[in-house]
């Protein structure tokens, strides 16, 4: 018979049904309560001894646990923004693959905007993770000019430029923008003759990847399979769940907001000050001759234009660099708005608006032509630039007040929430969301297709030989008696007649410039060129 075991305690929830003890002890296989000796009725205690000698009771079954659905954290602080330069980064490097898989560009630019985005961000990898992670400020795209920008004069300050680590989480965060301003002087450095005027075409009609870099993905999986889109993709759903919403805004506004060319021109203006500045490098000047050529086929001008424009920059002694160093610079010190003013001036002194008279310009070797400039305007309105259409063109809920939205007919009402909803990102999880569904949003518009290069070789043939003609020579002159016209300047937009402004217009289009800007570099140009007319009669 077994002995008596020691004091042992009830179980949570049983006692002795006599006394109410809670400790009892077995013996004899009977269980008794410790205070009074009183019997447990209904329990008989087994010794079944070790474990290999108990045989199998019975199946045991297990419960599986519930896997829980841990929803992604967002990033903030420090991470949020290191993600944001992740997503950048893969921005820039789609933009890379289309200009050399598209574009035809030399591959060696991947590695160099590679070494200019290393260069840009290296301060960040030098940054201490603080305590207090909270959202970082970030600043946002914005395509309305600044004060100084709409002036005319450009002072870039000191503290803006730097890229120092120092400036903790004040260590300015790359913008959007900057990724095109990059692949452009990568283009620079390379001696690519590729225009601001080109990137501002290519990013705003959707070719590009920078407009939509974020449905571009939405498509990639399906486009993989029937290989419809390259090898170069948006930005990943992955990255757009951990980011916080004001970092997705940034890639998404470019949708709603076309790039304007002014912005691009201060970014690539900025950029490079903020290179020269941080590591004292200076870029080279523009491949302006093939540059020209450019604009003469794009405004389907003469080719004695080029001729002329090289000889007033060479008479200026023009550099066509970036003005790294001025603490203030004018809109024609921009090598990118010099060029077009050079052009427009040039086109003025070989070709008046007065008529189809001739020039008073003697150039040795260049016969004199005409002009006829009423069919040349008329050419140039059939055929405008898709550019300056897709950035006249405004969303509907752009610039849309309280007391508009409440005017709004159900159809607009519709338009306006459709465009709204691009912008949100729908990470509920409440389960009372389900009975207000939300539409999905509107596909991505259409690209508007860029003209290639033999397309433009032709459209400026058919023009030139429609409105240009060489005068005829009688037998007893040398050559057409020159009319002496009086050059006419113009100050400010007002001031332009019919046949300037559509020449300026035009000009400001492929240039992807602002027309009020162009008017006045060209104004300063004139008046530089008139001071040099001077010191060379003193001379």
């Amino acid at each position: 018979m077994e002995g008596r075991s020691a004091i042992r305690r009830f179980p949570r929830g049983e006692r002795c049904t006599q006394c109410g003890d809670r400790k009892y002890y077995v013996e004899n296989g009977m269980r008794f309560c410790a205070s009074n000796g009183h019997e447990i009725e209904g329990f008989v205690h087994f010794d079944v001894g070790d474990i290999e000698d108990s045989g199998q009771k019975g199946a045991v079954a297990k419960r599986e646990k519930e896997l829980r659905k841990r929803e992604k954290k967002q990033l903030t602080g420090l991470e949020g923004k290191s993600l944001f330069l992740e997503a950048l980064q893969l921005v820039l490097r789609s933009q890379l693959l289309w200009l050399i898989n598209d574009k035809g560009h030399m591959e060696e630019l991947e590695t160099v905007v590679r070494d200019l985005w290393d260069l840009r961000i290296r301060g960040f990898s030098a940054l201490v993770p603080e305590e207090n992670t909270g959202e970082g400020e970030l600043e946002m795209f914005n395509s309305q000019p600044s004060s100084d920008a709409e002036s005319g004069v450009e002072r870039p300050k000191v503290q803006t430029l730097s890229w120092d680590p120092e400036r903790g989480t004040d260590w300015p965060i790359p913008r959007l923008v900057e990724t095109l301003s990059m692949c452009y002087l990568g283009c620079l450095l390379l001696r690519i003759p590729t225009r601001i005027g080109d990137f501002l075409r290519w990013a705003n009609g959707g070719n590009m990847p920078y407009k939509q870099v974020v449905s571009l993905y939405c498509q990639s999986i399906l486009a993989r399979r029937i290989l419809i889109l390259p090898q170069y993709y948006g930005l990943p759903q992955e990255i757009r769940d951990r980011m916080l919403p004001h970092y997705t805004t940034v890639f998404k506004w470019p949708l709603h907001t076309p790039l304007e060319g002014g912005e691009l021109h201060r970014s690539v203006r900025h950029l490079a000050s903020g290179y020269h500045y941080n590591y004292g490098m200076t870029f080279p000047r523009l491949n302006e001759v093939p540059m020209m050529v450019q604009y003469a086929k794009h405004l389907s001008l003469p080719v004695e234009t080029i001729r002329t424009a090289q000889a007033l920059s060479a008479a200026l002694e023009c550099s066509f660099q970036f003005p790294t160093s001025k603490s203030r610079s004018f809109p024609v010190d921009h090598p990118e708005i010099l060029l077009p003013a050079l052009i427009i001036v040039a086109t003025k002194l070989l070709f008046p608006f007065q008529g189809s008279q001739l020039s008073s310009l003697d150039l040795e070797g260049v016969p004199a032509l005409k002009l006829d400039w009423g069919k040349w305007a008329q050419a140039q309105g059939d055929l405008e630039d898709s550019a300056s259409r897709s950035r006249r063109e405004k969303p509907p809920f752009q610039d849309v007040n309280a007391d508009e939205i409440v005017s709004m007919s159900a159809e607009e009402l519709d338009s306006y929430f459709k465009g709204i909803l691009t912008l949100i990102d729908n990470r509920s999880e409440d389960p009372i969301t389900q009975f207000f569904p939300i539409e999905e949003p509107p596909p991505p518009e259409g690209l508007i297709p860029d003209a290639p290069g033999s397309e433009v070789d032709g459209r400026a043939r058919d023009i030139l030989t429609a409105v240009t003609d060489t005068p005829h020579v009688h037998a007893d002159q040398d050559g057409p008696a020159p009319i002496h016209n009086k050059y006419e300047a113009f100050c400010t937009v007002e001031d332009l007649p019919l046949m300037a402004r559509k020449l300026y217009t035009a000009t400001a289009n492929v240039a992807g410039i602002r027309l009020g800007t162009l008017v006045r570099a060209v104004y300063m140009l004139e008046q530089r060129i008139i001071i040099w007319q001077r010191i060379r009669r003193h001379l």
